[in-house]
């Protein structure tokens, strides 16, 4: 690697730092020797693999692809050396090294679906979620019952594909029957692996077998949850993003909904020819790493919000996590105009039903904020940090508050009265 790359080999001693939270470094390392101890300021989820890494094992990728700040400190627990890969070699060692990425691709998507699930588990309190087939059967009732009739057909479809023999295939084949009417017209194919979606048409959805990913090529695509009766909206993809990634590394069902949020135009890549595109066109797993990547960032910064307690707090800083995600700058005095709108954000930051109302009357009393064609529309950037940065500073006060109370003796010592004996 050093022969091709302009690559450095750095050492450190014990107890030193290599990278630090929240900090900017747009380098990724690999650990050459030595042993090295990842660690998080605010422990947003407890990841399943541990965080000691050895020789071989990567860290940093995450912020040095995305260009966002680190999401975690790196501490020398043993004399260590590491090897370290510069922004600008980062396409061309991803490119010449197509094992390394596969490598981080696989660690990524599966990391993706372990956050993914901690974030809905977050933000559906208690809730549990299944990725067998039968769960299609909920998917299509949830739509059912909130009118998304197109939804609810594609849902009914599956589950009786998938499930002849399952226990509510009597009730899915009365329902579809029923909303077969509202069905969208099936996406044709234009060239080959090229495919056009209309508005409003589920790619996928959770539980069924996966046998492709997708590139989008144009348009945008919801990515969501359906638990416990309640949908979570994880994220909207956009033109260059990549979905549907462990239909390619490993042969678990869906664990997400797919649905276009415009006309959109996707690349299907399957299982058969991911293959032989990795060799004849290592670019696309460097963009995959780099969209994984992005999407990590992204869903761990969604964890954080979930540690809010104050709902208006969490619809706020959402909002700046959108922000953050385009790299629009916090401090800039210009007006912006997000492509969601109020039901989209409430949906994102998994509000209460009782606490609705109230909440959304209090954000959109805000003169900064308006709703413009039903998109959430901001006057002034720097005045919605502003308000942000408020609202989670006293929400960070009332749970340190309530945490000291907790720590307060329930039993208070008898004072003796004056004259008590010893």
């Amino acid at each position: 690697m050093g022969d091709t790359f302009n690559l450095n080999v750095l050492t450190f001693k014990k107890d030193s730092y290599i990278i630090v939270e929240g900090k900017e470094d747009n380098r990724f390392f690999i650990v050459k020797s030595g042993k090295i101890l990842l660690s998080r300021e605010n422990e947003v989820v407890t990841e399943r693999d541990g965080m000691l890494l050895q020789a071989g094992d990567f860290f940093g990728v995450v912020a040095a692809l995305s260009r966002h700040t680190h999401i975690e400190t790196a501490r020398c627990v043993t004399d260590a050396s590491v090897i370290a890969v510069p922004e600008k070699e980062i396409g061309s060692f991803i490119h010449h090294n197509t094992e390394v990425a596969m490598n981080i691709v696989t660690n990524f998507a599966e990391r993706m679906r372990y956050l993914n699930k901690a974030f809905t588990k977050r933000a559906i309190n208690d809730a549990t979620e299944s990725e067998e087939a039968e769960h299609l059967f909920d998917i299509g009732q949830y739509y059912d019952k909130t009118g998304n009739l197109s939804h609810a057909f594609y849902a009914y479809r599956q589950y009786l594909k998938l499930c002849p023999k399952g226990a509510r295939v009597p009730e899915a084949k009365e329902r579809f029957e029923a909303v077969k009417q509202y069905a969208k017209a099936i996406p044709f194919t234009t060239d080959g692996n090229k495919r056009i979606y209309a508005a409003e048409t589920v790619l996928y959805a959770q539980g069924e077998p996966a046998s492709e990913m997708f590139v989008i090529q144009s348009g945008s695509i919801k990515i969501s949850k359906i638990v416990n009766n309640n949908e979570v909206l994880l994220a909207v993809l956009k033109a260059g993003d990549i979905i549907g990634e462990m239909a390619i590394l490993g042969s678990k069902p869906r664990s997400v909904t797919a649905v276009t949020a415009e006309p959109t135009c996707l690349i299907s890549i399957s299982k058969e020819n991911f293959a032989n595109i990795v060799d004849t066109s290592p670019q696309i797993v460097g963009h995959l790493v780099e969209s994984l990547a992005e999407r990590i960032w992204f869903i761990y910064r969604q964890l954080a919000n979930t540690n809010l307690t104050d709902p208006i707090a969490r619809m706020y800083d959402v909002l700046l996590i959108q922000l953050e995600k385009e790299k629009i700058p916090l401090e800039a005095a210009y007006a912006y105009n997000f492509d969601f709108g109020l039901k989209e954000l409430i949906s994102m930051t998994g509000i209460p039903e009782e606490k609705m109302e109230r909440t959304v009357n209090k954000f959109t009393a805000n003169p900064n904020i308006k709703i413009i064609n039903d998109k959430v529309y901001i006057e002034q950037i720097a005045t919605l940090t502003k308000d942000a940065n408020y609202y989670k500073s006293v929400d960070g006060r009332k749970k340190a508050f309530r945490e000291a109370q907790e720590t307060i003796p329930l039993e208070i010592p008898k004072i003796p009265k004056f004259g008590d004996e010893d």
